[in-house]
């Protein structure tokens, strides 16, 4: 499990973190978040900023991140810093049972499947 203070620390940055729409860019923002376009700042403590313009971030619609994309980056990543960490092989056991959603005859099977995988782990 992620240390505490950690956690505190991830927090306290994504509150600070602010999302808006520039228009000279031509991006949008919606529901789903920033469509379009992002340009990407930080600025630190001491008044230094860092950009970047992002045309078209992974992930976008036109941009599409692959199944095994997603189980990496994320799913497996995020795995030791999650609130309830799960053991690896159960996670891979999940991400198996996901990859094959497409071949199931009832998608409840999906809810079975991962109620059983992911349960209980002492």
């Amino acid at each position: 499990m992620p240390a505490p203070r950690h956690l505190r620390c991830a927090f306290r940055v994504m509150a600070t973190v602010k999302a808006r729409v520039e228009p000279g860019l031509g991006s949008r923002l919606n529901d789903e978040g920033p469509q379009g376009p992002v340009l990407a700042a930080i600025r630190l403590n001491d008044g230094r900023t860092y950009e970047k313009l992002i045309a078209k971030c992974k992930g976008d619609p036109s941009k599409p991140m692959s199944f095994d994309e997603v189980a990496e980056e994320k799913f497996r990543k995020y795995l030791p810093i999650s609130i309830g960490p799960i053991p690896r092989e159960r996670a891979e056991a999940i991400v198996e049972s996901v990859r094959g959603i497409a071949a199931l005859r009832d998608v409840g099977e999906i809810g079975q499947r991962l109620g059983t995988l992911v349960g209980t782990h002492e």
